[in-house]
């Protein structure tokens, strides 16, 4: 199988019109804004944009990308896998008023006609949004070893050490009663 790079520069709306497809790998040096912040490495990455016109005649573009990397483990700053496979769909708008009118399942892009656009920052933004800022090991995997405990095992603990308040008060009814009898 050969693999083709996706094509950066794009004109959204003539795609659109021609219901155009785009689909091919992403290179790592192509992501400015999420590594080395977000992510260690991306060991493989790929997208499939499809732009048509939806039934209410909105110039639309569908896609889809998915990543296998690495990111940083902020409990024993390791590094770990990430895998993303994420969906989004945008509207292609003239103006932001237009991109205010759209449906919440939309967002709109500002393209100008006949402009070429980058397509890397929308992948990249989405790809952004589906990585986790806090990502950690599970703690059974994780090289750091914390004594915290989970929720369930320290009720149990705290349950367990609790005296009773009234437990001397009860043992003095015990004493009164065994030297009556």
């Amino acid at each position: 199988m050969l693999n083709t790079m996706l094509p950066r520069y794009v004109e959204p709306y003539k795609l659109a019109d021609l219901q155009g497809s785009l689909s091919g790998e992403l290179a790592q040096s192509w992501f400015e804004r999420a590594c080395p912040e977000l992510l260690v490495s991306v060991k493989h990455a790929q997208a499939t944009l499809d732009f048509f016109r939806d039934e209410d005649n909105r110039r639309v573009v569908r896609g889809k990308a998915q990543l296998e990397g690495e990111q940083v483990c902020q409990r024993c700053l390791q590094a770990m896998p990430v895998n993303i496979d994420i969906e989004f769909m945008y509207a292609i708008c003239l103006h932001e008023e237009m991109a205010a009118g759209l449906p919440e399942y939309l967002d709109g892009w500002i393209v100008t006609p006949d402009e070429k656009i980058d397509v890397l920052p929308i992948v990249e933004d989405e790809i952004i949004l589906a990585i986790s800022e806090f990502a950690m090991h599970d703690s059974g995997e994780c090289k750091i070893k914390t004594e915290f405990l989970d929720e369930s095992s320290a009720v149990v603990e705290e349950s367990s050490q609790k005296v009773n308040p009234f437990s001397v008060l009860g043992s003095l009814k015990d004493q009164l009663k065994s030297g009556d009898s």
